[in-house]
C-alpha cells in the first residue's frame, strides 16, 4: 500500500492543517483575536457543513445575494495567523499568496461580522455576548467528504485512495471527532450557543433556517427564506464564483460535493464501519451517539 506523505497533511493536535499552518499559529489566531459582541461565529468539525451555514447565516444577516469573495471580505477562517501584511508559502503549488485575513482587514468588516471556524472549543475566542452555531455531522460521512476534499485539493498530495487515507487516519490517532463534538455539546444550553446536525438542516431545512433566525431575531420573511433556498442549493453555490474558490482545486474538481446524507452506506466496508462505531463508542458513551449521532 502506498505511504501518505505526512509532510503534506500537518497533523497537528489531532487535526488535519494545511501545510502552512503551523501549531504556533493555530494558537496565535485563537488568542490575538477579539471578538466583538456583535460577532457571528459558525464553527464545525472540518467538512460538516460549514460554507452552506455560513452561507445560510449571511443571507439571514445580509438578506441579499453573495457578490464578494466569501473568504476574507464577508467570513474568516479563524485558524490562521492574524497580522497587518502575512504570506505564506502554498507548498506544491509554487507561489505565494497573501492572506485575505490579516488584522486590518478584520478591524475594518462592519458589524456583525461573521466568522467561521473548524477550532475547538479550547481555541475558540469567547465573548459572552457573541453568537456562535455549532453544525455537526454524522462522523462516516465526514470522514468520506474529507478525502474527497483532499485528494482535490492542490495543497495536499500522496493522500491516495479511500482504504490508505482511512487507515493513517485511524492510524495517526487523527479521528478526533469526538473531543470536538463533545466540547461543544456541553454548551448546548448556553445561551449564546445553537447547535444543530448536518442531518437536520437537510430534513428540516425551514424549520431549523426558522430557529436560525429567531437565534439571531431576524425576522425571516417568506420572500427572505425563498432567497435562501434558490442560493443554498448545492448546485448553486458550486456555480457561485465567490462561493466556490477554484483557486485551490485541481483541474475538473470543486469545493462542493452533492452534500448528500448517508453517503457512508456505499463507501465504506463493514469494517470500516464497525471501527468508527468502536470509536465512537468508547469516546462518547451509547446514550450520546443515541442522542446526537445521526444516521440516515
Amino acid at each position: 500500500m502506498a505511504e501518505i506523505q505526512k509532510d503534506t497533511v500537518n497533523i497537528c493536535k489531532g487535526y488535519f492543517l494545511p501545510p502552512f499552518v503551523t501549531e504556533e499559529w493555530l494558537e496565535q489566531a485563537s488568542s490575538a483575536f477579539n471578538p466583538r459582541e456583535t460577532d457571528l461565529f459558525v464553527i464545525s468539525y472540518p467538512k460538516s457543513g460549514t460554507h452552506w451555514l455560513s452561507h445560510i447565516v449571511y443571507l439571514l444577516v445580509s438578506k441579499e445575494i453573495l457578490s464578494k469573495h466569501y473568504l476574507g471580505e464577508i467570513a474568516t477562517v479563524l485558524d490562521i495567523p492574524l497580522g497587518d501584511e502575512v504570506q505564506l508559502d502554498v507548498r506544491k503549488v509554487g507561489q505565494l499568496s497573501k492572506l485575505r485575513s490579516t488584522e486590518a482587514l478584520v478591524s475594518s468588516m462592519p458589524d456583525p461580522r461573521l466568522f467561521f471556524t473548524h477550532f475547538p472549543y479550547e481555541f475558540l475566542p469567547k465573548n459572552p455576548i457573541a453568537k456562535y452555531i455549532y453544525i455537526y455531522r454524522n462522523p462516516k460521512d465526514a470522514i468520506i467528504s474529507m478525502h474527497s476534499y483532499l485528494q482535490n485539493n492542490l495543497h495536499y498530495e500522496g493522500i491516495g485512495s479511500f482504504d490508505e487515507f482511512f487507515q493513517f487516519y485511524i492510524e495517526n490517532n487523527c479521528f478526533n471527532y469526538c473531543e470536538h463534538i463533545k466540547s461543544y455539546i456541553e454548551h448546548k444550553d448556553d445561551p449564546n450557543f445553537f447547535i444543530l446536525s448536518y442531518e437536520d438542516l437537510h430534513k428540516n431545512f425551514k424549520m431549523k433556517v426558522t430557529e436560525i433566525s429567531n437565534f439571531f431575531d431576524i425576522e425571516l420573511t417568506e420572500e427572505l427564506y425563498e432567497l435562501i433556498v434558490k442560493e443554498t442549493n448545492f448546485e448553486t453555490m458550486r456555480e457561485n464564483i465567490f462561493i466556490n474558490n477554484k483557486s485551490t482545486m485541481k483541474e475538473g474538481t470543486t469545493f462542493y460535493l452533492k452534500g448528500k446524507v448517508g453517503r457512508w452506506k456505499s463507501s465504506l466496508s463493514q469494517g470500516q464501519s464497525e471501527k468508527i462505531d468502536e470509536i465512537l463508542l468508547s469516546k462518547l458513551g451509547e446514550e450520546f451517539i443515541k442522542q446526537y449521532i445521526i444516521y440516515y
